[in-house]
């Protein structure tokens, strides 16, 4: 059983994975992916590794 620290990891590191699964979701889902689709996922995706550089936690800041 992995231990508590562990699973914070695990439960930071799926947050910010999240993001890119329902980016590619999102634009690998149309037909037509338009650049303001995908400029728009683009820019969520980096908004949230700039949000997680700024964590007090090392792991996220050295992950992204």
């Amino acid at each position: 059983m992995p231990k508590l620290d562990v699973w914070d990891k695990v439960e930071k590191v799926c947050k910010v994975l999240e993001v890119f699964n329902a980016a590619t979701n999102l634009i690998s889902g149309s037909e037509y992916p338009t650049s303001n689709l995908y400029l728009g996922e683009v820019y969520r995706i980096k908004e949230v590794l700039a949000d997680a550089i700024r964590e007090d936690n090392f792991f996220i800041q050295e992950m992204t």
